[in-house]
């Protein structure tokens, strides 16, 4: 079957490979069924493009199954079915959404290199529950890049089906400022916008406290400064400063007032953000150099 295109639906429901079963660079135009299929030999469908549905639920893979560099444009099922042998997915494309390798049983390696996963514009309910399991076998081929590729989509397809109501706010956090744990760019720039904006607010409330002059410009520089570093010990709490001295630093911002609650309540929410940034950003450097 090497370069046939297949016109109608391919039916090999319930058939039995004794050779090599070579598909490759075949081209599947309707459907094609290979439910309970068993080959004894290679499985060879490198480069196989389907252009409907493929079913391959309940197949049995007595040796290698090579689909690297393959194209499933609709709903490619492999559910419950059993690769004896190696498997090659390597740069395999699957356009309309996640493949379901649910209850699949795989007694040897999986390869995941580049392949492709089409994020579909609606979920189904079932969706969260596919990439959980590509991200089981991603873990288990120790590739990193695509189980955590594979984690975000699962974050993702689980909105309004697992994770409902308020509950999708974290899960909205969570990706807007680290891309689920793969960005280190996000929480930096997050991190760097809370500064700025903490300090601007500072600089503000210790002009109208301290009555620093619009006219004075030596002195507002100073004023900035001085709340820029305020802002950054806020922020980062580790950042080394004695006691005596913050409160000196705060004495110079907000004059004798310096638990104010306006500054009270800006200085306990920048060092929430803080940690909730750092931790985020600690999180996409250890995901970035896993091992």
């Amino acid at each position: 079957f090497l370069g046939t295109t297949f016109k109608e639906p391919a039916q090999f429901q319930g058939a039995t490979f004794e050779g090599p079963a070579l598909f490759q660079d075949a081209t599947f135009r309707n459907k094609a069924d290979f439910r309970d299929t068993t080959f004894k030999k290679w499985a060879i469908f490198f480069g196989a493009t389907f252009q409907m549905d493929a079913c391959f639920a309940g197949a049995s893979f007595l040796r290698t199954a090579n689909f690297s560099e393959s194209k499933f444009k609709k709903v490619a099922d492999f559910s419950s079915s059993e690769f004896t042998g190696p498997v090659i997915l390597a740069k395999s494309q699957f356009c309309a959404g996640p493949p379901d390798f649910r209850n699949t049983l795989f007694k040897t390696h999986v390869t995941l290199h580049d392949m492709h996963v089409g994020t579909p514009s609606e979920h189904a309910g079932e969706h969260a529950d596919r990439y959980r399991r590509l991200k089981e076998l991603a873990a288990t081929a120790r590739d990193h890049d695509r189980a955590q590729a594979f984690f975000a989509n699962e974050m993702r397809a689980k909105r309004g089906y697992e994770t409902r109501g308020l509950a999708r706010l974290p899960n909205w956090i969570y990706q807007v400022l680290s891309h689920y744990g793969k960005s280190l760019l996000r929480p930096a720039l997050a991190l760097l916008a809370t500064w700025l904006v903490a300090a601007a607010v500072y600089f503000l409330l210790a002009c109208g406290w301290c009555a620093v002059s619009r006219d004075s410009w030596r002195a507002a520089w100073e004023t900035l400064a001085a709340a820029l570093y305020y802002s950054a010990l806020m922020l980062v709490p580790a950042l080394p400063m004695s006691r005596p001295r913050l409160s000196a630093l705060e004495d110079t911002l907000f004059g004798s007032d310096s638990l104010h609650l306006a500054v009270w309540i800006v200085s306990t929410l920048e060092s929430v953000a803080g940690i909730v940034l750092l931790f985020l950003f600690g999180l996409a450097l250890r995901n970035r150099f896993r091992i």
